[in-house]
């Protein structure tokens, strides 16, 4: 990510308040979601995220730890939907990010709708792809509240996509 110069962001575990656990889930109304029996996620979404923001967010040379006082941001959130749907042909990520900095805290709600592609095939496959790529729009959506930060039109409008 495109981060100011010696700006490290720590990354803490997300939480999973959504109802996809290992389980891949898809809509198919605004009342009924299945399970695919066959395909699952190999880890909780939970982790997936932390662990892809965490690889979006690591420093371009920095293999070592990073100390607290180069810590200049901490990311958190809580995913609230992590499934596709079938009717709209989207992929659904919905999320809370917390974003700090000398003691003041961000909450940001993000809503992330990404369209299935024809190529992609069943609905699970459609699923995974379309919430890798809601994935890396959502760490692009906090790099950019990073960049933003301070200035107050950023921070009090919140996302563009928000809930």
């Amino acid at each position: 990510m495109d981060l100011p110069e010696g700006c490290h962001v720590e990354v803490l575990p997300f939480t999973n308040s959504s109802a996809a656990r290992l389980k891949i889930l898809v809509r198919e109304d605004s009342q009924k979601v299945k399970t695919d029996e066959f395909h699952r996620w190999s880890q909780t979404p939970s982790r997936m995220l932390t662990h892809y923001l965490k690889e979006a967010f690591r420093s371009k040379n920095s293999s070592a730890v990073v100390s607290e006082e180069d810590k200049c941001f901490v990311l958190g959130g809580e995913i609230l939907a992590f499934e596709g749907n079938e009717k709209s042909r989207t992929g659904k990520l919905s999320a809370v990010l917390s974003l700090s900095r000398d003691g003041r805290t961000e909450y940001i709600p993000v809503q992330l709708e990404i369209p299935f592609s024809e190529e992609d095939g069943a609905s699970s496959e459609n699923t995974v792809v379309a919430l890798r790529k809601a994935s890396a729009e959502l760490a692009a959506e906090a790099a950019e509240k990073i960049r933003n930060w301070g200035s107050s039109s950023s921070m009090k409008n919140g996302s563009r996509r928000n809930l």
